[in-house]
């Protein structure tokens, strides 16, 4: 009894095994066929919803496709191809991406066989923008081991002060802030390395920190800065209240420092919503 169920068991499987075969069999790589999939292995939420696609050997060659609502990208009926004979790439220029041309492959889609093309968004470059509340405060940046550049509101000849040149994925930013008093310019803080991976802003408390901790440094000795003035206003604080005496001395001497800076954003230009 058990050899006979094994049998029907086994008799009955083969239809549904099948069928799988024989829909891959008719989207075999050479066949031609007039219907075009797209879809994205990465950066899927930047796409529109319809765009073109152009070849690269035929520049005539032109498919529009629409995004059926899954997140595949599809086309009426056209002109037949073969999938893998094709390169084609995305009319779409998304500032700080680059999308790579491929080549397509057969494959089965809603019971009908495509030209399958997979696209990756990969992000080649990126801006940094520096947003200081209040927006009057003008900072230093210095992009790799180069020499720093001067960036304030009153800089006319610059469209957008706030923001550094577009960079590669590889550079980093060290960063100077500064704030003016009395027309003097005042050295507040650095930020280092500053990268798309290390971007952040910083509180009020943070940055009162942040001022303190480059008074600290200095008064005892352990990093002499050429930024900072003998007579810097917050320099006096950190002396007067001997903030390397014991916690509470540094948290009372932080809660003096009350400085006009009080928030700084730090983000990629790029990736602002349009």
């Amino acid at each position: 009894m058990k050899g006979i169920h094994w049998i029907s068991a086994a008799l009955l499987l083969l239809p549904f095994t099948a069928q799988p075969m024989a829909a891959q069999g008719g989207c075999k790589p050479d066949k031609v066929v007039n219907l075009v999939a797209v879809q994205f292995v990465s950066g899927r939420e930047k796409i529109p919803p319809t765009f073109t696609l152009t070849s690269t050997s035929n520049p005539r060659l032109q498919i529009t496709v629409s995004d059926r609502g899954d997140g595949t990208w599809t086309c009426p009926p056209r002109q037949g191809l073969v999938g893998r004979e094709q390169e084609l790439k995305p009319d779409l220029k998304i500032p700080g991406y680059s999308i790579k041309p491929v080549r397509g492959t057969n494959r089965m889609l809603g019971g009908g066989c495509h030209a399958f093309f997979n696209f990756k968004v990969e992000k080649v470059a990126w801006a940094l923008e520096v947003t200081p509340n209040p927006r009057t405060f003008p900072f230093e940046f210095q992009k790799n081991s180069g020499a720093y550049k001067r960036r304030s509101p009153d800089m006319k000849d610059v469209k957008n002060w706030q923001v550094v040149e577009p960079l590669s994925m590889d550079d980093k930013v060290n960063l100077k802030i500064y704030e003016i008093r009395q027309n003097k310019k005042i050295y507040l803080f650095d930020l280092p390395g500053v990268s798309p991976k290390t971007i952040s802003s910083l509180t009020g408390d943070q940055i009162s920190e942040r001022i303190l901790g480059e008074r600290t440094t200095y008064w005892f000795g352990t990093r002499q800065s050429d930024d900072l003035d003998p007579e810097d206003p917050y320099l006096e604080i950190a002396k007067s209240n001997n903030v390397g005496a014991n916690a509470i001395s540094a948290n009372f001497a932080k809660m003096l420092i009350k400085a006009e800076l009080k928030g700084l954003e730090l983000k990629d230009k790029l990736e602002e919503d349009p």
